[in-house]
């Protein structure tokens, strides 16, 4: 995945040496894979794990390269001058699926679709991402600044001002903005208006209702998929998109409004549109509660063999966007921040973090190569050698002394091979197993 220099240079001052950057990034985690210098700018390619969808967006990997480096992330929210007519008087939002845990919508109006300033064509096409027009463009640089889908429709395409999140029906077809007319099956996760669905919920959105030069009026629409809905919709569709690679791995279920916010923003800006007053917002705070773990400082140093610092453990926490509370004598609570949440989503069975999951995040910023490679001890045997061990070894040495090799063989097999190389020892009927990597 790439990332352009000049655009997380937006957000945090970066060292002068790129291959300190790509070094320190490296042993915290995040694998810098290439580095190419391109048309005035450097892109890093780096291998992002699939358990970091918050460092699929400059302003992660921003992030963390501001507390890597000590230095300020200069991010702010959204700052918006509305009209005084609502959002709830130009459109209508209803979940029927609890699969989609927060919508927000936002309108601008009056918008001139055209090309793209300078600079949003430049940042775009430094990650290899088309310019189209200007509308189209901002959802994509949100997408690409904070790791959060957006769509817009044109609102006059939206038949009845509603939009319903649902399922869809049997029988019903959609043509996406790749023209491709798909057949929708239950399975699938659709954003409808009054009459048919419009878009594919966390994966693409429909060509009928696309912005083109004639939109005026803008839909913007910011939600939260639930990734196993996105990822089955996804497959049974044939479809992989930048909107469902990040849902699927689990996109911050806390950045539907300021990326909304954001986008309705920049479209003021670089579209000339009207924002009108607030939003449509359907959260769910309790589908995402907060997860906390304790940390002890003592096990965190003898886990990772080397003895940290207590400040700059609380330090790191902190500026990675936890919580660090004091705890018990020695121990810190640490809430974790939104845009971790499917990280941490395995948990002990009292819903709280596991240790070894928050000892990876100081552990990440002291740097994973300055943790020691030495070999543990070897201790005493843990039991003696039993009568049948000693007579399998006695069998092993006999059986190599008269020119025999042993050969472990893979445990699957097709039944063809099982029959000519039988097992020594009895046994019932082999296990099929249902999805084999090859029939033969």
């Amino acid at each position: 995945m790439e990332f352009s220099s000049n655009w997380l240079g937006r957000y945090v001052e970066l060292p002068e040496s790129t291959d300190e950057l790509a070094a320190k990034l490296t042993a915290a985690g995040l694998a810098v894979e290439g580095i190419e210098r391109r048309n005035g700018d450097v892109l890093l390619d780096l291998d992002v794990t699939t358990n970091r969808p918050d460092c699929m967006n400059h302003v992660g990997l921003a992030r963390e390269i501001a507390v890597l480096f000590d230095r300020p992330l200069t991010w702010a929210p959204p700052q918006l001058t509305e009209s005084d007519e609502r959002t709830a008087d130009a459109i209508e939002v209803e979940l029927s699926t609890p699969h989609c845990p927060d919508y927000v919508a936002r309108v601008v109006r009056g918008i001139k679709v055209g090309p793209s300033p300078e600079w949003l064509r430049e940042l775009l096409e430094s990650i290899g991402q088309r310019s189209i027009n200007n509308v189209v463009d901002i959802t994509n640089f949100v997408l690409w600044e904070t790791g959060q889908p957006i769509h817009a429709f044109d609102l006059a395409k939206i038949s009845g001002a509603k939009i319903e999140v649902r399922y869809a029906r049997r029988g019903e077809t959609l043509t996406t903005l790749d023209e491709e007319r798909r057949e929708l099956t239950p399975e699938v996760l659709v954003i409808a208006d009054a009459e048919r669905p419009v878009a594919l919920g966390g994966i693409m959105g429909g060509l009928d209702s696309e912005v083109t030069e004639a939109t005026r009026d803008v839909l913007i629409e910011s939600a939260h998929f639930d990734r196993t809905a996105v990822r089955l919709g996804a497959r049974r569709l044939g479809m992989h998109t930048d909107a469902s690679h990040r849902f699927e791995r689990g996109a911050d279920p806390s950045a539907c409004r300021p990326a909304a916010d954001r986008v309705a923003e920049l479209l003021a800006e670089v579209a000339g549109g009207e924002i009108l007053r607030g939003a449509i917002e359907s959260p769910h705070p309790e589908f995402f509660g907060a997860f906390e773990g304790i940390v002890d400082l003592e096990r965190l140093n003898a886990f990772a063999g080397v003895d940290y610092p207590a400040d700059r453990v609380e330090h790191y926490y902190r500026e990675l966007g936890f919580d660090p509370r004091p705890g018990d004598a020695g121990q810190l609570r640490v809430t974790v921040p939104s845009w971790r949440y499917y990280d941490f989503w395995q948990r002990r069975s009292d819903g709280s973090v596991w240790e070894a999951d928050l000892f990876e995040e100081p552990m990440r910023m002291f740097g994973f190569d300055m943790i020691p490679s030495d070999l543990p001890a070897i201790g005493p045997p843990d039991a003696g050698s039993s009568l049948e061990h000693r007579k399998r070894e006695r069998i092993r040495g006999l059986l190599a002394a008269c020119g025999y090799c042993e050969a472990i063989n893979f445990a699957f097999q097709h039944r063809a091979a099982d029959r000519l190389f039988p097992g020594l020892r009895p046994v019932d009927e082999p296990v099929e197993i249902a999805n084999p990597l090859s029939v033969q």
